[in-house]
């Protein structure tokens, strides 16, 4: 499938159109979810394949 060509004006258009938009408000599920991740350390977190890895360990 090929993709249309956008000019700097259709480009233009649709950011206009995205800024108008107006901003959602994070729920209260969303404010957990954030807290929660600001508690995670980033140094614990593991690869995909590491998480299969272990997975599929513990399959076993």
């Amino acid at each position: 499938m090929k993709r249309k060509e956008l000019t700097q004006e259709e480009i233009e258009r649709r950011i206009e159109k995205i800024n108008a938009i107006e901003a959602e408000e994070p729920t209260e599920k969303d404010l957990a979810a954030f807290a929660e991740a600001e508690k995670e350390d980033p140094a614990e977190a593991i690869t995909l394949s590491e998480y299969k890895a272990q997975r599929e360990h513990s399959r076993n």
